[in-house]
């Protein structure tokens, strides 16, 4: 998938955005969740833990961007696997 830049305003942990494309005059939209994974106080493996989160999400959403992590938190994009009945004509 080739990949695109679009800021977007500040939104809540767990919410979706959802971006409807147009390619050769088929709109597809896209949706996309980004969640904030809080560092635990009771797993020292921060790479762990950000693999249990991420394996949390199951196979209908997929990895999309790791964020720049803090001392407290990392933010995490996924995106909704393409469904082919979410093209619709325009």
């Amino acid at each position: 998938m080739s990949q695109i830049c679009v800021p977007i305003p500040p939104i809540d942990q767990t919410r979706t955005i959802d971006v409807d494309v147009v390619i050769d005059g088929q709109k597809q939209r896209v949706q996309y969740r980004v969640e904030t994974l809080e560092w635990p106080e009771d797993n020292p493996s921060r790479v762990e833990a950000l693999r249990e989160f991420i394996a949390s999400h199951g196979e209908e959403w997929l990895l999309v961007q790791i964020g720049t992590p803090t001392a407290e938190r990392v933010p995490v994009m996924f995106r909704l696997r393409a469904q082919q009945e979410d093209a619709v004509p325009e």
